[in-house]
């Protein structure tokens, strides 16, 4: 593992970030700095507790899948990456790295439920 590589919220383990940068030809601190951004963005808003609960409350389909000790595990629109994306200041290629990670993170959890997974580290994780 990189000694160098930044704390990471808890149901990102610094493997997977590392095995997507080494993936995707990026360096790993970047990859975990971009991973912690869109972290960020979410307890920003309302928090990630207030935030899962209005998207369970307002989109058309519940987009939680999993709730686990560290995380919630949703499948989002492409829409809610973009502004994720956007609020994070990410670029295109970062935010695809991003998204790699937390597919990653969210392998094994139903896999046929429709959107784009997103995990945010739980509050008390």
């Amino acid at each position: 593992m990189d000694d160098s590589l930044p704390a990471l919220p808890a149901p990102f383990p610094p493997e997977t970030v590392e095995r997507v940068a080494a993936e995707r030809g990026r360096a790993a601190p970047s990859l975990a700095d971009a991973v912690r951004g869109v972290q960020a963005v979410a307890e920003r808003y309302v928090g990630v507790d207030g935030l899962v609960y209005e998207w369970r409350s307002t989109f058309p389909t519940d987009p939680l899948v999993a709730r686990t000790e560290t995380a919630y595990v949703l499948r989002v629109d492409p829409d809610v990456w973009a502004d994720f994306g956007e609020h994070a200041g990410l670029g295109e290629d970062a935010l695809a790295g991003v998204r790699a990670v937390h597919a990653a993170v969210a392998e094994g959890y139903d896999a046929d439920a429709a959107g784009e997974p997103l995990v945010l580290a739980r509050p008390s994780a």
